[in-house]
């Protein structure tokens, strides 16, 4: 299946549908993405929705003992935080872990995207899209490697150094 395009890469909504998609077919993932919510006894997965503009994406489960659980799940592909300095390619900064609660949240993005130390303080209960390459279909793994893709050329282009003198200088 193809999901939808820009110049620079899979859209964010691309790559939201493309995780509902996998998730509504693959148990390994849904496992795998449990596990990073905090949740160990599940009883059943009812599926994972979004809403038509494709920000709201959530995994509905019910637990062990019948209640039903949301894990709302913030996929991220190339924004930054607007803080000068803060990309760190030395180690990747902390992100919070909140594993209790009935509405859950995780944030699924490229390894490269918890380097920058905004986007790290907003995150909670990390998944990075590289951990998840080995559980995926064919079609999902090539739209996890497009996000990658997009992220790389992204963060390239903003850590590149700015001119030290100003534009009108280069053209005379």
């Amino acid at each position: 299946m193809a999901y939808e395009r820009c110049e620079a890469g899979i859209t964010c909504r691309g790559i939201r549908r493309a995780f509902r998609d996998e998730l509504n077919s693959n148990p390994a993932l849904v496992a795998r993405l449990e596990r990073a919510a905090g949740h160990r006894l599940v009883a059943a997965f009812e599926g994972a929705f979004m809403k038509n503009q494709g920000d709201d994406l959530r995994m509905i489960i019910v637990r062990a003992n019948g209640e039903e659980d949301v894990i709302h799940m913030d996929v991220q592909i190339d924004s930054f935080s607007r803080q000068a300095g803060a990309f760190d390619r030395a180690h990747t900064p902390e992100v919070r872990l909140r594993r209790t609660g009935d509405h859950r949240r995780m944030t699924l993005a490229p390894r490269l995207w918890f380097q920058d130390r905004g986007n790290a303080a907003k995150a909670e209960n990390r998944v990075t899209f590289e951990a998840l390459l080995t559980l995926t279909s064919p079609v999902f793994e090539a739209a996890l490697k497009d996000g990658i893709a997009r992220a790389e050329t992204t963060f390239e282009a903003r850590l590149k150094p700015k001119r030290p003198a100003p534009s009108w200088l280069f053209k005379r």
